[in-house]
């Protein structure tokens, strides 16, 4: 008996797909290293006060994307 992997239906776009995945799963781990680098720097550099601005730094994260926020409306004029 002969088994040929290229005569099996389908193959071809589960292959493809299985690329697409080990591809988004490295970009997606380095976009997360990479937010939670520039978060570390971010609290190190935040003047304390009360702790508070410091504490509010937000992360999120979805397929190939990622977001970093401090939702403190006077956070911007502290960086100012």
């Amino acid at each position: 008996m002969e088994f040929r992997i290229d005569k099996i239906d389908g193959i071809d776009e589960f292959l493809r797909r299985i690329g697409e995945l080990s591809v988004q799963k490295v970009i997606n781990g380095s976009i997360k290293k990479s937010i939670f680098s520039v978060e570390n720097q971010s609290k190190r550099e935040t003047p304390v006060d009360t702790g508070i601005l410091r504490n509010s730094y937000e992360t999120k994260f979805e397929n190939l994307e990622g977001r970093l926020r401090n939702f403190r409306e006077y956070g911007l004029y502290v960086h100012e």
